[in-house]
């Protein structure tokens, strides 16, 4: 049910206070009415019945229409302020209205009464609607400002042209640039201006793409900052249409990723260190399952074997064995997996492809639990020549 609306009258003459409730009773329905007459009084119907209009003779014996003009201003600034008076100069009436009031009604002309107060409801409604719009904008703007300054980088809107002029960048530019963002919002600079000059071409072409296709875009590129340092940056964004589907701008996010581009670089320098050593080492490495399936082996294990590379890759690796070594061998190799990160040793013959049989000795160690491996290490190395040796020695003794 809706509330009744409260209108509070500042009158000392109480047919005059009569004679306007009966008025507005006509065009304005479910009110309440509550009548003061002094200054106190007036104060607390502000506080406690907090009127929707204030309606207000201009001249009381202890109190005048100026003064509750004033206490309204200061107490209920959004309260419609109705001037009632008996006479009042034009020049009075004028000062009234820029002192704050609304509107002014002679009680000679008391007809005007209730269209008088329609109409300051109507600019009250329509005030606190304008209010609530301008609260609830600084609210969302103080919401996006929390949220752009916890993002690792800015946000913007910018036109599709080569400079990628803004029309917005959030503060977040600043730290990734060195540059104020309102350098970019005044134009003042130009981010793609810096952009590296050798990334311009591919990321005009791949936005362009995006765009074309009405398709959201991401790249990966280098910009030179204010000090000159180059840095690593990911965008993605994508072209705003309006209602025909022309584009109005582009809009995304821009985030410094130079340190996962160093971590990436040395990542994969370590690994081309790492290949460059296995590859041209002289021992061999074999990754086997826990069934001994082999998943991986080096070049070295070719060399020793002479194998087609990859031959035996997803085959067991004890096919290779020789039989009187499989038992002990494989005993080891259980013992093994019952021993995660443990390591077992041993010496064994392997098969060459000419048929002949070479001596291993190696060192295997269990390294299934290893996320980054999941598999059983072996290095061995060829010791058949020594093997023979040995043998030579016993057979002369």
């Amino acid at each position: 049910m809706k509330k009744p609306t409260r209108i509070l009258i500042v009158e000392d003459m109480a047919a005059d206070a009569g004679l306007a409730t009966r008025e507005i009773r006509k065009t304005v329905n479910n009110c309440e009415f509550q009548i003061v007459e002094i200054r106190k009084d007036f104060l607390t119907a502000l506080e406690v019945f907090q009127p929707d209009v204030i309606l207000s003779d201009y001249s009381l014996p202890h109190f005048d229409g100026r003064q509750a003009l004033k206490l309204a201003l200061e107490h209920a600034p959004l309260t419609p302020f109705i001037i009632w008076t008996g006479s009042i100069s034009e020049d009075v009436a004028v000062d009234c209205m820029k002192a704050g009031a609304n509107n002014y009604v002679l009680k000679e002309n008391i007809q005007r009464l209730g269209p008088a107060v329609i109409h300051a409801l109507e600019e009250r409604e329509s005030l606190m609607a304008r209010r609530q719009a301008e609260e609830n904008l600084k609210e969302r703007e103080r919401q996006l400002t929390i949220l752009f300054g916890n993002l690792p980088g800015p946000v913007y809107r910018c036109s599709n042209d080569a400079d990628y002029t803004m029309e917005f960048i959030s503060d977040g530019i600043t730290e990734l640039s060195g540059y104020q963002a309102e350098d970019f919002r005044q134009h003042r600079r130009h981010f793609g201006r810096m952009i590296h000059p050798g990334d311009q071409e591919r990321v005009w072409a791949e936005i362009q793409t995006a765009v074309e296709r009405n398709q959201p875009f991401e790249s990966t590129y280098r910009i030179v900052t204010a000090t000159g340092e180059q840095k690593w940056v990911w965008e993605k964004g994508q072209g705003i249409l309006d209602a025909e589907g022309r584009l109005q701008a582009l809009e995304g996010f821009i985030t410094d990723i130079t340190k996962r581009k160093q971590a990436e670089e040395a990542l994969q320098n370590s690994e081309k260190r790492f290949r460059a050593l296995i590859e041209n080492g002289l021992d061999n490495i074999s990754l086997l399952k826990a069934d001994g399936t082999l998943i991986w082996e080096s070049p070295a294990t070719v060399r020793m074997l002479n194998y087609v590379p990859g031959e035996f890759i997803k085959r067991n690796i004890f096919e290779l064995m020789h039989p009187e070594d499989l038992e002990l061998t494989r005993d080891a190799y259980g013992k093994l997996l019952r021993e995660p990160g443990g390591c077992q040793s041993g010496v064994f013959r392997l098969r060459h492809s000419d048929g002949t049989w070479r001596w291993a000795e190696a060192i295997a160690t269990n390294m299934l639990d290893e996320p980054s491996v999941n598999a059983i290490v072996v290095n061995y190395r060829d010791i058949t020549e020594r093997k023979q040796a040995e043998i030579k020695l016993q057979q002369r003794n």
